[in-house]
């Protein structure tokens, strides 16, 4: 728990980096948004299989991250949408609203679907 908080603080940093560096330079929130999260993504891939799960997983882990990502994603998505259209948080606050829920199903999915037979 301690490696997968780890790793998520600098996927999260370096998704809302991107993000962040991308609205200031006039980027739409969703285009931020995607660009964040693809470069996160990326990390997190690398990251946690290695050195959270400890696996180098094969074909079936990329399609079940991937699945696992998007479910998160879009609940992300969901929840940056309404953030925007419905509070006076501001953009950057949305996204970062929108992340910590990205987080939590992330995590919930990679630990019990994802990585659970490599513990």
């Amino acid at each position: 728990m301690a490696k997968y908080g780890l790793i998520g603080a600098l996927n999260s940093a370096i998704t809302l980096i991107t993000i962040i560096i991308f609205t200031y330079a006039g980027f739409g929130p969703y285009v931020c948004n995607a660009v964040g999260f693809a470069c996160g993504l990326l990390n997190s891939f690398f990251m946690n299989g290695r050195f959270t799960f400890e696996t180098s997983s094969g074909r079936g882990g990329v399609i079940k991250f991937s699945i696992a990502f998007a479910i998160a994603y879009s609940i992300n998505l969901f929840v940056l949408y309404y953030a925007i259209r419905f509070s006076s948080a501001g953009v950057v606050i949305s996204q970062v609203i929108s992340t910590l829920f990205y987080n939590v199903t992330f995590f919930i999915l990679m630990k019990f679907w994802v990585f659970k037979n490599y513990e």
